[in-house]
């Protein structure tokens, strides 16, 4: 009964497969019939608007229909197929095999009643395996199609096509508001208005204190010409933009608002408007703290964010605001400002230069809300000013005199000179000067004062002025650069000689406007000899007289000073105690007397010469004549003794110079190899025949003198010099020739010879040069005492005359020392003889 068995588990297999295909045939029915019956139920609820009772009916019969389709449709053929319910048997299933398969016919069908047959012989039994085998290799589950299914398909399409149409005409809310109504069939619902409100905003929110305008359209088979909104129990018409538009401006609302539209006796739903809070700012103050060298008391500014303040000012800035999470100050970089309390924010910045900048304030809803832009100028600390004036000493010429003016806006911090040498800007050295704090001072100065100044050497200086400006780093001003350079005693001891040699020049100018000023004289009492009255042209070549004779006396008393000065100069470091100065005194004291009454004479005859006859007019003029012979014989005679005092001074600076150059001859000759040169020979070679010129000089100016003065001077003495440093400067000349040369035969004893030849050159001239200073130094010495008496007849004679002369006493006084400053025999010789 293998193959029976075999027929049987196929059989199973068919019915299986048989009630698979009722269930997916069901499903297709029941989506399309329940679909079709919902969208049927929706659309008699859309065009009744049925009321609560018959929509109740509506939803429940939908239901039950739904139901039954779902029991039907869906559930039997689940519990046929899952042997829930009895579904078809073997014999229903052979029949359907059978009609499928030609020929299978009722062969199955015979099979299965055979074996349900109640006799079962062996003949029987072998007939029904015998009809298995047979029907084994028939495939029954083939009998079942599941596309045949797929012609119930076109009834779910029905529905679909009425859904894409409504959708596409738009009308899908006739399904979806009928749905909404239907399930919530126990609420009233009123049939819809002949149109509808639409609120067009974006959303309902509102910032506050600000106007918020509601914009709104109706869409419908009517469309209304007015409309009305209704809030605070209060109702306004609404502004009609356009066909079914309308507006409306809510001003500055500050709170929420809850509002309907209506018209025609249509309402809408209640809307309502939200408020977003704005961040405000309602106080603003600007804190300045002041740098402290500007001395400005720091100050509060209230309710703006503009001001000018100075450089280094630090800006606090404290906004109090309303509903603000966020202040921002935006200028070329960002500063969120701290919250310090509720409500309260704050920063601070130092300003060094303008500052425009903006203050912003946000919140959740609001960015960037509310910006107000300011502008703080930042006013520069300016650099210190600083002007300097210049003048030397018109005496000593050796001392600068500095006047000066600094200024600064806020103060001044200190004030400097500073002086290098020209050659060494390193080498700088500065001396503060006390200025005072204040915004301008002045300042005097004499360089160089106590100062280490070396004599020779070039200087530079200037003046630099620093203000109190910290912020800066203390800001500072230069003068321009002034050049100083102090004189050697050499030089200095030249520029006594020259301002000598001066005096002596303007002696003899003077000498000869004395003699010009005679003539004129004689020539005045000749025309009042012969004439019995002065004419017009007369009494004005008179005046014209007077005024030459006063020109000439104070021309004499600026003389006086010069040479007073002059002489002073060489006196600067004698100090001591000269009986002689108080002998002059007393005699100039007695004799300024007499020199009063002289000058009272050309004022005498000036105011008398209209009242006075000829005669006395000629006795006056033959006095001031014989006055000025007196002043003439006096300046002649000053004239010789300042050009025999000149002479002496000269020849001493010669003696000097001369041993100044011996010891640099001297020098040289122990110098090095390297540094025993011809160049330097060569210059000291010029320098001693520059000396031979001044004193050949020399003793021309003493020849002129009426008794000259004897120079020094030995030929052969100054010719050895000349032959000792010409042989010195031969031998040079050939060892560094040699050295340039490098020559093979040459050898170093050949170079070692040349120098020690020069060397001993050197020696001998400076040796030589020692002997003629010496002999120069003695022959002045024994020269002073024999000249002393003529100097003193000649300065007794200058005594006699000096009631006519404008001599001050300490010019007089200063011209005695210098005759001979170290001698006392002098001074008391000369008191010995004065009465």
């Amino acid at each position: 009964m293998e193959n029976f068995n075999t027929i049987q588990q196929k059989l199973e297999q068919f019915i299986k497969r048989f009630h698979t295909n009722e269930l997916l045939k069901g499903a297709i029915l029941f989506f399309a019939i329940g679909l079709l019956y919902f969208l049927f139920t929706l659309l008699i609820e859309h065009f009744l608007w049925l009321n609560t009772t018959a929509r109740t009916i509506l939803f429940w019969l939908f239901i039950t229909v739904e139901l039954a389709l779902l029991i039907k449709f869906i559930a039997i053929p689940l519990a046929k197929l899952f042997k829930l319910k009895q579904g078809i048997n073997y014999e229903k299933a052979a029949r359907i095999i059978g009609q499928h398969f030609p020929e299978v016919d009722d062969k199955l069908l015979n099979v299965i009643q055979l074996k349900h047959s109640n006799t079962q012989s062996e003949l029987l039994l072998a007939s029904i395996e015998q009809k298995s085998a047979e029907l084994n290799p028939i495939p029954f589950k083939l009998a079942i199609n599941f596309k045949q299914n797929l012609s119930y398909l076109k009834y779910v399409i029905i529905p679909l096509i009425i859904l894409l149409l409504v959708y596409i005409t738009g009308n899908f809310s006739w399904f979806s508001d009928s749905y909404k109504r239907v399930v919530d069939y126990k609420t009233a619902y009123e049939p819809p208005a002949p149109f509808n409100f639409y609120v067009v905003n974006n959303d309902l929110k509102a910032i506050e204190g600000k106007d918020f305008k509601l914009l709104v359209k109706t869409v419908g088979d009517i469309i209304p010409e007015n409309a009305q909104i209704t809030y605070n129990n209060d109702t306004y018409f609404l502004q009609q933009t356009g066909v079914g538009e309308f507006e409306y401006i809510f001003s500055q609302p500050q709170e929420a608002i809850q509002f309907r539209l209506s018209a025609n006796n249509v309402n809408s739903k209640p809307y309502n408007i939200d408020i977003v809070e704005v961040p405000s700012l309602l106080s603003f103050s600007m804190a300045l703290d002041y740098p402290t060298h500007t001395k400005k008391q720091d100050e509060i500014i209230k309710s703006t964010g503009n001001a000018v303040v100075p450089e280094g000012t630090k800006v606090t800035w404290q906004l109090q605001t309303k509903s603000t999470n966020s202040v921002f100050l935006y200028a070329q970089d960002t500063t969120s400002l701290s919250l310090e309390k509720q409500d309260v924010f704050e920063t601070s910045k130092v300003l060094y230069r303008n500052y425009n900048y903006t203050l912003s304030t946000s919140n959740t809803n609001l960015k960037n809300y509310e910006n107000l832009s300011f502008s703080i100028d930042i006013v520069k600390d300016e650099y210190p000013e600083l002007n300097v004036q210049m003048k030397v000493d018109s005496l000593d010429l050796q001392t600068l005199y500095f006047y000066g003016q600094v200024s600064d806006d806020y103060g001044l911090s200190k004030l400097q000179i500073v002086y290098y040498p020209s050659d060494n800007e390193n080498d700088k050295k500065v001396k503060q000067i006390p200025v005072g704090t204040s915004n301008v001072s002045d300042f005097i100065y004499a360089f160089p004062d106590n100062l280490e100044i070396e004599a020779g050497v070039p200087y530079q200086i200037y003046f630099q002025v620093f203000d109190n400006d910290a912020v800066n780093k203390y800001k500072s001003k230069k003068s321009v650069i002034f050049n100083y350079r102090k004189r050697t005693i050499e030089e200095e001891k030249e520029k006594k000689l020259q301002q000598q040699n001066q005096t002596i020049k303007d002696l003899n100018k003077s000498l000869k406007k004395f003699q010009e000023q005679e003539k004129r004289l004689d020539e005045l009492t000749k025309t009042g000899r012969e004439k019995k009255t002065l004419n017009f042209n007369d009494k004005k070549k008179l005046a014209s007289f007077f005024k030459r004779q006063k020109q000439q006396d104070e021309m004499m008393k600026n003389f006086n000073n010069k040479l007073k000065n002059n002489l002073e100069e060489f006196q600067k470091d004698d100090n001591k105690e000269d009986p002689f100065k108080k002998d002059v005194q007393n005699r100039l004291e007695e004799n300024e007397q007499e020199l009063q009454k002289n000058e009272k004479l050309i004022e005498e005859i000036e105011k008398l010469q209209e009242k006075i006859s000829n005669e006395e007019l000629i006795k006056k003029l033959d006095e001031v004549a014989k006055q000025n012979k007196n002043k003439q014989r006096s300046l002649e005679q000053l004239l010789e003794l300042t050009k025999r005092f000149y002479v002496e001074k000269k020849l001493e600076q010669l003696a000097d110079d001369l041993k100044q150059l011996a010891k640099a001859q001297d020098k040289l000759s122990e110098a090095t190899e390297d540094k025993n040169t011809k160049e330097k020979q060569d210059a000291l070679n010029a320098a001693f025949k520059e000396f031979q010129k001044a004193l050949e000089q020399l003793k021309k100016e003493s020849n002129a003198l009426k008794k000259p003065i004897e120079i020094p001077q030995d030929k052969l003495d100054e010719k050895e010099v000349n032959d000792e440093q010409q042989k010195a400067t031969d031998a040079l000349e050939q060892k560094e020739a040699q050295q340039q040369e490098n020559s093979k035969s040459d050898t170093p004893n050949t170079k070692q010879q040349n120098l020690e030849n020069a060397q001993k050159s050197q020696k001998k001239a400076a040796e030589k040069m020692k002997q003629i200073s010496n002999n120069m130094q003695q022959s002045m010495q024994s020269m002073s005492g024999e000249q002393m008496q003529e100097d003193i007849e000649m300065l007794r004679q200058i005594l006699d005359n000096l009631v006519l002369f404008s001599f001050d006493e300490e010019a007089l006084m200063n011209q005695f020392k210098t005759i001979d400053a170290n001698d006392n025999k002098f001074a008391n010789y000369l008191k010995s003889k004065m009465p």
